[in-house]
């Protein structure tokens, strides 16, 4: 996120691409599209493939269960890992 938060690789710019990525992006625009995909895929409706992703969210805990996951992969990554490896990495 270089155009959001420089290129710095600083603690601070780190904690705050992960805060942004974990709680803006992945909730609002990486997560939905997956559940419109797998809705084409398996041939339902588009609106019950978002309707799926609302209830995984307020009724099966997909972000708490996401974030337990990739909150210390990305605090890795964005921290530790050179950027021309991320990719590798993830």
């Amino acid at each position: 996120f270089p155009l959001l938060f420089g290129t710095q690789h600083s603690l601070w710019t780190s904690f705050q691409e992960v805060i942004f990525d974990n709680f803006v992006s992945a909730p609002l625009a990486w997560l939905p599209p997956a559940y419109l995909i797998k809705a084409v895929l398996y041939d339902y409706p588009l609106q019950e493939g978002l309707q799926k992703y609302v209830d995984d969210v307020t009724k099966n805990g997909l972000l708490q269960k996401y974030w337990t996951v990739w909150v210390p992969a990305q605090s890795i990554s964005f921290t530790v890992v050179p950027d021309h490896l991320r990719v590798v990495f993830m």
